[in-house]
């Protein structure tokens, strides 16, 4: 059987948005999880004012 849910505790590291016109651009977020939103890969990343975002992998580093 495939699992598809996260572990516990899963330490998936941290992602830079690297995308040249993203107002975050050059800063390092925690990512929450990776899933894919109209076949887009997307990392749901933890921003410390602004809570959670979603940024296409292609994004960031």
């Amino acid at each position: 059987m495939r699992r598809t849910a996260l572990q516990p505790r899963q330490d998936l590291g941290s992602a830079e948005i690297t995308h040249p016109f993203h107002v975050l651009r050059g800063q390092r977020f925690a990512v929450l999880k990776v899933r894919k939103v109209s076949g887009v890969e997307t990392l749901s990343l933890r921003h410390a004012e602004i809570g959670s975002l979603a940024v296409p992998r292609d994004w960031t580093d």
